[in-house]
This record gives C-alpha cells, sequence and structure tokens, in this order.
C-alpha cells in the first residue's frame, strides 16, 4: 500500500493538530500493535531517549551531524570501499579530503561560491511555519547522503544502541542514540518527529528503491504501564512506502518551502521545535549564529533557508563552521593579537589544542559568545560540554575585565578515545565530575593567568572603567586604609595586605605587534645565531624556552592558510604558545630520562618562504639533577604568609553606569569584587534604594552614612568573594546572598556603633 497522500500531508504539515488530523483521517492515529512499534524496539524507551541533551540546540545539533556522516559515508560506498575496512581514512579531516576533494580537509581552502555549491548539494536545513511571537517553527534537515532502504529503517534510522558506526573511523556518530535527544524538544505534547529516507543512487550494488517514511511520536501510558514511551509508524510491522520518485521538500529562491525536489538521501521534519527564544528569529542571521558555538569546525558545509515569508532579509546562507566565521569578521570584532593558539599537555589527562578570542568592547557580545558556553570543549570541531564566563573571575584565573569578552576552543580531539569516553558524556553537552576535568581546568585556568596578551588586556579594560566609568571617593579610601591598619585581625581575614596603596596602572597600553602573513625567521630569544646554546632543565621539572618570530599570532589557528608548529621528540613538550612575536615552549623531560643525558630539541615553524617550507631551531636539552623541596625542620615556625594583595580602589556606581557587565544592574544590587593579580576594586552601586532610604532618614549624617557604607559593603563584598574562592559559597548565590545582606547591613552597623558608643561613654 502507498501513503503518498499521507507523507504529503504531514510534509506540509506546521502543526502539531495538523499532524494528529492527517493521522487520523487515515485510520492510524490510535495506538495498535500492528501500526506503532517501540523505538530502538525497545519497550521502555522514555528514560533512555529522556537523557539526552540538556538543550535544544544541541539536540538538533546532532541531526547535522549525522548529516555529514551520511555524506561521507555515501562517498565511501560509492568508491566500493568498506567504511570499517583499513582502507579508509582514518580522520573526517582525511575523509573530506580524499571524498570530497577539500584541500586539506578545510572548508576555508574552497572559495565561498564553491562552498555554497557543496551545501546545496549536501545538507540543508530549512525553518518553516511560526514566524516569532507566533510559536515554534518546524525545522528540518535535509541531506544528499547515503540514505537507507525502507526495509532497514529498523536497524538505521529508529535504531539505538546498535553497533552501526562504531567502527567507521571517519564519522562523529558512534553511540547510536538515533540522535533521539532532539525528540523531547519536538511539538509539546506528542513530540512528532517525520523522517524519510531513500538510498543514494550512486552507492555500488544499490539496487532502484522507493522512498521509505515514518513518524515517531511520544504515546502516554496504558493501563499498568508506568512511563510514556516513543513509538515510530509502521503499519503491519513495516514502515511506509513512496510512489512518487522524488519530494518537493527544498525552499524555492524566493523562500517559499515545498517547491525543489529531492530524489534520495534523508529527511528529517521536527514539528513545532522548541528552539531557544533568540534562535527562533531569522534562521540566516541568530539561528546561524547559534550553531557557531556548537560546531566551530565542519567538513561539510550546510546550506540555511528561511522559509517563513520573511521580507527584506537574506533568505539563504552558508554555515561553515565558527573558525572560517571568526575569521571572516576577525578585523571587525577582534582585538588586535586575536585569535591566538596554545597547546597544553596536561597529566593523567593528555594533549589539547586552544584558541583564545578577546573582542572588542563595542562588539555585539551576544552575536559571539553565550555566558553560559565562554570556554567551550569541541572533539572533531562539535562541541561536548563548556564553561560559563564565571571561570575568568576565579581566583585561579583572575581575569575579571575581559570576562564577558572572552570566548576560548579547547580542541580535545586528539585525547585517547577511552579518556574521551570517561569525560564527556555521550550526549556530548557536558563533562563528568571526574579528575580529568579537575586537572584539565586547572591547567586551563594556569595558563590562562599567566598569558601576557590576556594579563595587557585586563588591565587595560581594567584602567578604561575604574577611570574613565566610575566615580571615587578619596575619602572612603583613607578611611578603609586606617580601619585595616588599626584592625591586622580584619586585614588577616580579607587577605590584604597593611598601608599596601593600589599601584597606579599607569598609562601603558596593551603594545602594538604587527606580524606579518607568514614568518621570515625563527631564532632562540637572547643568542646569537653562531652561539652554541644548550638548555637546562631538572629532570623533575620543567623549563622555558622563548623563540622570537615575526608571524601574526593567528598563524597556527587561522582559517586561511594556517602554517604548523612541529616539535621533536614530540613527548617532552607540556605547552606552547604563540603571541606577539614570542613563541613559548615549556618542555618537560620526565623521570625517564637519566641526569646528564641530553635530548636533541627540533623546533619547526612552516612556511612557504622558508627554505624547504619551514624554519628550524636546534638545541640539546641537558637534563640536570630533580629539584629539591625544601626541608622544614621539626618544631621550627614557618614563615607566616604575607599577603601582597593592594587595599581595594573602592568606586561608585550609578544608575546610568548600571550593567550586567559588572553585575550591577538594578537598585537591589549592593556590590561588585573585580580582582585581578595585584589590585582589588570596589564597585558600590550608591543607588541601591535600601541605602537612599537609610540616607534620606538621617540626612545630617550625609558624609558619615555614605562612608560608611562603602566601606561596610565592600568588606562583605570582599568576604563573600573569598567565599567563592574557597568554594564554601557557590558563584551564582553570591549575588543573592549580598543583596539579602546589603538591606540589613547599613542599619545594623550604624545601630551597633551607636549602642558601643553609648555603652562606653557610661
Amino acid at each position: 500500500m502507498a501513503y503518498d497522500e499521507l507523507f504529503n500531508e504531514l510534509l506540509k504539515a506546521e502543526r502539531e493538530e495538523d499532524v494528529t488530523d492527517a493521522l487520523t483521517v487515515f485510520g492510524l492515529e490510535k495506538y495498535t500493535n500492528t501500526n506503532w512499534v517501540p523505538y530502538g524496539n525497545i519497550e521502555n524507551n522514555y528514560g533512555l531517549i529522556g537523557a539526552q541533551q540538556a538543550d535544544a540546540l544541541g539536540a538538533l545539533v546532532e541531526k547535522i551531524v549525522n548529516s555529514i556522516d551520511a555524506v561521507l559515508m555515501r562517498e565511501c560506498y560509492a568508491r566500493n570501499i568498506d567504511p570499517r575496512s583499513n582502507f579508509t581514512p582514518r580522520s573526517m579531516i582525511e575523509a573530506a579530503e580524499q571524498f570530497l576533494q577539500i584541500p586539506e580537509g578545510n572548508l576555508a581552502m574552497l572559495a565561498t561560491d564553491q562552498r555554497t555549491k557543496l551545501a546545496e548539494d549536501s545538507i540543508n536545513v530549512v525553518l518553516t511555519g511560526h514566524k516569532p511571537r507566533e510559536g515554534n517553527p518546524c525545522v528540518m534537515v535535509i541531506d544528499s547522503g547515503e540514505g537507507q532502504k525502507a526495509e532497514d529503517f529498523a536497524e538505521t534510522l529508529v535504531s539505538m544502541l546498535k553497533s552501526n558506526k562504531c567502527s567507521v573511523p571517519f564519522v562523529q556518530g558512534k553511540f547510536n542514540m538515533g540522535s533521539t535527544g532532539s525528540l523531547t524538544y519536538c511539538s509539546s505534547n506528542k513530540n512528532y518527529q517525520l523522517i524519510a529516507s531513500r538510498r543514494h543512487p550512486s552507492i555500488t550494488g544499490s539496487k532502484p528503491a522507493k522512498w521509505g517514511f515514518t513518524l515517531v511520536r511520544k504515546r502516554l501510558p496504558l493501563k499498568n504501564e508506568k512511563n510514556e514511551r516513543y513509538e515510530y509508524l509502521a503499519p503491519k510491522g513495516r514502515v511506509c512506502e513512496l510512489e512518487q520518485d522524488s519530494i518537493l521538500a527544498l525552499p524555492d529562491a524566493s523562500g517559499s518551502p515545498y517547491k525543489v525536489p529531492t530524489t534520495c538521501g534523508t529527511i528529517v521534519k521536527l514539528y513545532e521545535y522548541a528552539l531557544p527564544g533568540s534562535t527562533r528569529t531569522m534562521a540566516t542571521t541568530d539561528f546561524y549564529r547559534a550553531l557557531s558555538n556548537k560546531l566551530w569546525n565542519v567538513v561539510v558545509p550546510i546550506r540555511i533557508h528561511e522559509a517563513r515569508a520573511f521580507s527584506g532579509h537574506t533568505l539563504k546562507s552558508t554555515f561553515s563552521g565558527m573558525n572560517i566565521r571568526l575569521e571572516d569578521d576577525k578585523g571587525n570584532v577582534l582585538e588586535e593579537g586575536f585569535p591566538c593558539n596554545f597547546t597544553l599537555k596536561v597529566p593523567k589527562v593528555g594533549q589539547v589544542d586552544g584558541r583564545i578570542c578577546l573582542f572588542k568592547k563595542d562588539a555585539e557580545i551576544s552575536r559571539w559568545v553565550s555566558s553560559r558556553e565562554a570556554v567551550i570543549y569541541t572533539i572533531n570541531g562539535q562541541s561536548h560540554g563548556a564553561l560559563p564566563n564565571d571561570f575568568f573571575r576565579r581566583t585561579s584565573v583572575n581575569l575579571p575585565w575581559i570576562q564577558k569578552q572572552l570566548l576560548i576552543n579547547v580542541d580535545c580531539s586528539r585525547l585517547d578515545l577511552s579518556l574521551i569516553n570517561r569525560l564527556f558524556m555521550t550526549s556530548r553537552d557536558r563533562q563528568r565530575d571526574v579528575e580529568e576535568k579537575d586537572l584539565l581546568e586547572s591547567a586551563l585556568a594556569e595558563f590562562i593567568k599567566k598569558h601576557p596578551g590576556l594579563r595587557q588586556w585586563n588591565e587595560l579594560r581594567h584602567r578604561e572603567s575604574v577611570e574613565q566609568e566610575f566615580a571615587d571617593e578619596g575619602d572612603s579610601i583613607e578611611l578603609f586604609e586606617k580601619l585595616i591598619s588599626d584592625n591586622p585581625a580584619l586585614a588577616e581575614m580579607l587577605g590584604l595586605g597593611i598601608k599596601v596603596k593600589a599601584p597606579n596602572p599607569g598609562e601603558k597600553n596593551v603594545p602594538e605587534f604587527h606580524g606579518k602573513r607568514f614568518p621570515t625567521y625563527l631564532r632562540i630569544d637572547g643568542v646569537d645565531d653562531n652561539e652554541a646554546f644548550v638548555k637546562m632543565c631538572p629532570q623533575n621539572s620543567y623549563c622555558r624556552v622563548t623563540l622570537l618570530t615575526d608571524v601574526e599570532n593567528d598563524y597556527l589557528v587561522r582559517a586561511y592558510d594556517p602554517g604548523k608548529l612541529i616539535i621533536r621528540p614530540e613527548e617532552v613538550v607540556r605547552c606552547t604558545s604563540l603571541y606577539n612575536g614570542r613563541l613559548d615552549v615549556l618542555l618537560e623531560p620526565g623521570a625517564s630520562h637519566e641526569v646528564g643525558s641530553k635530548i636533541e630539541i627540533k623546533i619547526m615553524l612552516t612556511s612557504p618562504d622558508a627554505i624547504e617550507g619551514y624554519h628550524e631551531v636546534r638545541f640539546p636539552l641537558e637534563i640536570t639533577p630533580p629539584i629539591q623541596p625544601e626541608k622544614h625542620k621539626p618544631g621550627s615556625k614557618r614563615p607566616p604568609k604575607v599577603s601582597t594583595l593592594a587595599l581595594p580602589e573602592i568606586r561608585e556606581i550609578r544608575k546610568e553606569k548600571w550593567s550586567e557587565d559588572i553585575e550591577i544592574s538594578n537598585d537591589d544590587d549592593v556590590v561588585t569584587i573585580m580582582k585581578d593579580e595585584k589590585t582589588v576594586t570596589s564597585l558600590v552601586n550608591m543607588d541601591n534604594r535600601h541605602f537612599k532610604r537609610y540616607l534620606y532618614a538621617h540626612a545630617k549624617r550625609e558624609l558619615e552614612i555614605t562612608n560608611m557604607y562603602k566601606i561596610s559593603v565592600t568588606i562583605m563584598g570582599m568576604w563573600l568573594t573569598q567565599q567563592v574562592d574557597a568554594e564554601s559559597l557557590a558563584y551564582e548565590k553570591k549575588r543573592i546572598v549580598s543583596n539579602s545582606m546589603g538591606k540589613v547591613l547599613l542599619p545594623l552597623i550604624d545601630s551597633l556603633g551607636s549602642k558601643m558608643a553609648d555603652l562606653i561613654s557610661t
């Protein structure tokens, strides 16, 4: 039996009610064992499917990644190659180069029109249905990948926990969850999702086949059932088939949907999909941008279509990943010298590669950085978890003044597979709370804190914000200093030095560096070309070698014409970083090398301008005796730790300067403490309603009350910050606690001070 009319009704349906009506007309809406089959052939599948991605966009990305896999699989089969054999590419990049003729698997090597043509022929994402404010849109993911036969749906498109792609090295999907995470975000009641597929004719040995299709839905529990379950339409145990040779699924040039035919591959329609509010606007703008944080690199471009009758806008765009998007716009949105790269070898974890992006203050940050995704961990370009920008405020990092404008990508693709599986959830959107997670975060924090460029920009933004935007009161600072001087215990509790003036940042700007497109030299800092150089390194520690070059900071990570840094032997490299002409290399030989032995180090920086394609530096690394820890004599007292942290600058914030950037944005907010390595700045909200009310009631004591308020909330803010640093208080609760205490702090201190004065006088 053919179901062409039913399918076309389902394809063009934009609401859940329309889907239900179509099923009802064909007598298929009611549950029967002969019409509906449990998804994955698992009766109790709700818990398994419901435990996938924690956000709708991440779940949708799984559909797109499956389409990328399908395109690569199509090309593999078309060459009559077994994708599980030893003759296949060993990575997605190799597959893109071998199968799709993309040089080095880098889409940036293709011209813009070539990328667009490849996207149109490979993967299209179409938004139809409701416009913003009317409801959720429908999302269609349409690919011309390998496709599946109708009789194979149960083992492929609606299967779970099978080993379909586990042994294929060049695809991303390995867990066979059927990208089911998206189901929970489809239409609100029944979570409808339409799937149609047809085997690609280019696949060797494939016979002409019909289109097959099915509909997935959530069904309420029946009598004696405890849970809902997901099931797919399969009348008499078989998914439906079509007589038609093509499906009108793609929009035409004017944006009208269901006009351009698709002849093979897979079509998935997610009805009334619950995209985040900010991404429900134009598909070619906010939706496009949101995809960037989930897909930093893709080996197959994606064509995005807006088919919801918008006018006066670009209705189509080609998505090629965040790295190309950054490359195209970096001059407008990034500070000079960014992006820049680094590598870290973390004990018990392995080696990761990183990219640092610092955005300009006047850039539309929300188009690039999400506060919840400021450090993004990726594998093969796909996000597998993230850290919020609170990470940059930690004492271990101390970059609060650039917190909102900083975006870091940590590429974990080179980690061991078993560690990847231990570190990241199978949903690819979060990490497990294991030792390796803490080790990776700690190593990342240590590196970022010491990065010279980030420290310079943090100081510059600090100076700009404090000196230009916020007023200060000299009297309050002097009174605070006197209070600390008279109360050493208070200074110790707050971790402050006594009578230490806040250092003046001066008028220094971030040093300018104008790098060249390609390097013309590479040499060791402070060493003449003819001078013999031997680097000493303790057996149980590491050492730093700084090399000078003249290339742009993003040379090793840029999308277009990137270079390579090669260091041999690779196992002794702990960290590398290129910034403003300085290539820092940390070497860690390890205990396996005997004291007195020498390791020949070779550092090569590729360049088309260099002889034989690279610049090279060689030198011996001599292993010296291990560093002995300082012994502590029994009974002797350890010298006390002396804080070098300066007394805080107290700055006033008025309503016109309120901003979420400093976490003072309403009249309940009290204070924000901003710290870097040597300075503390207390930003005090002078338009706090509780302070203004108390000041109004004691107008004759205005100066006294004002100074009392500024000093007391500064002490409170510093103490709360200390609790966060000690992990005694969750960062997200600090503001709530501060605002609660701010309601009573001033009258409490004023009242206690008056009573104590009365007691002393009597």
